[in-house]
């Protein structure tokens, strides 16, 4: 470990903010939430006396640092930007004023926003239920101890890990525009376009399998092995490596009506409705549950131009026209799907229109692994550079002061 590292209790660095007012009618207030995972406090809601039964709220100001003490163990932490001056919180979010001499408070909220810190949070909680009421009280952030360096490192991790995200956002933005285009593009291409084009019907190019109904597919018939049962996860990632159930091969052949191959597309009729994948040539055989519904392409339209189309605004917005339940949407009806009106191109346009979104979403995959990758890059980072065994040359500090 580096000279001037030190151990420290956070009591020592920061001090617990404890100045309330009192709600008052006819006041409006802004008040605030903290997101998990890192990802910081955001106004969740306004309220008045009449709306909350909150007697007093906490104002907060900008560089207090936060969390939610229900959900501290899910990474609920994060720091009062410019932005959220003039907000306020309930008691549930213990507020901290930082120690600027000696602790930098985005140092701190680099220290309290890693999944091992989350994890230890997990363990030292205790609640009403073991999921969602978990409270982290402020004596034992308090009694935190953590490996604190000079205020000077301190500043120069938080300049190079702030410049790794910085990287992430901008390749982040790149993903987001990029799949913004294609949408668009991709709702330009299905625009009917020449005399070669045919009005039909979905019906009329495809054939459609709603799911087992009932107790055809109790969890009683499933077995550890033998044909796979494809579920609402597999349409909705269009993910086909794992699979949580089976059936024998006598329950397949006794339901081969619901049987799935390659190159069927299979969609979400129930909860996240109306999501489509279509099944690759490595997707082991397999029945549909009933959540899903198959559809089949016919000869005169392929498979990833209709996968494709059923990702169109249009396609979008008939499954929202066509869908019911209060509490979980679920697909209307198979017949309405069969009637969905649609230009279908010839083969040959069918598949320079396959070819031009597909190189758009290859390009698309390949930027999110950068994502992924950089979140990795930052993740051993930033653990080395918290663990005291690297220094970072003061050498740097003139970098910091050129920024």
């Amino acid at each position: 470990m580096y000279k001037g590292w030190k151990l420290t209790k956070l009591k020592e660095l920061v001090a617990q903010i404890k100045d309330p007012i009192k709600v008052v009618p006819n006041e409006t207030y802004k008040l605030l939430g903290v997101r998990w995972y890192g990802n910081g406090p955001f106004i969740r809601e306004s309220v008045t006396s009449e709306t909350s039964k909150a007697s007093r709220l906490f104002p907060v100001h900008v560089g207090d640092f936060i969390y939610n003490r229900l959900f501290a163990w899910k990474g609920s932490f994060g720091l009062i930007t410019a932005e959220l001056e003039g907000c306020f919180v309930s008691g549930e979010f213990p507020l901290f004023r930082v120690d600027a001499g000696r602790l930098d408070p985005v140092f701190l909220n680099l220290i309290m926003c890693q999944p091992s810190k989350w994890s230890q949070i997990e363990i030292e909680s205790t609640g009403s239920t073991s999921v969602s009421r978990n409270r982290w009280k402020e004596e034992m952030f308090l009694e935190q101890e953590l490996l604190v360096p000079p205020l000077p490192e301190q500043k120069r991790i938080v300049d190079l890990v702030s410049s790794v995200d910085a990287y992430i956002d901008a390749l982040q933005q790149q993903a987001d525009s990029a799949r913004v285009t294609r949408n668009a593009v991709l709702d330009e291409l299905l625009e009917a376009d020449g005399n070669d084009w045919t009005e039909t019907i979905l019906g009329e190019v495809s054939d459609f399998t709603r799911g087992p109904f009932g107790g055809s597919l109790k969890k009683g018939i499933f077995v550890k092995s033998g044909y796979a049962v494809f579920e609402q996860q597999h349409a909705i990632y269009g993910d086909f490596s794992s699979f949580r159930y089976f059936v024998t091969a006598e329950k397949f052949e006794e339901m081969s009506r619901f049987k799935v191959s390659a190159g069927d597309l299979i969609m979400s009729c129930s909860g996240t409705i109306g999501k489509v994948s279509i099944v690759p040539t490595a997707a082991p055989q397999g029945i549909i549950n009933q959540a899903l519904l198959k559809i089949s392409p016919r000869s005169e339209i392929m498979g990833e131009f209709l996968l494709f189309w059923t990702q169109s605004e249009i396609f979008k917005l008939i499954i929202g026209e066509n869908s019911f339940g209060a509490v979980q949407q679920n697909v209307a009806s198979v017949k309405i799907l069969k009637n969905i009106a649609m230009a279908l191109p010839p083969l040959a346009e069918q598949k320079r229109i396959i070819e031009v979104v597909s190189s758009m979403d290859e390009l698309i995959q390949s930027t999110e692994q950068a994502v992924d990758d950089a979140k990795a890059l930052r993740s051993g980072l930033l653990s080395d550079l918290l663990s005291g065994n690297h220094e970072i040359p003061a050498s740097y500090d003139s970098l910091l002061g050129a920024a």
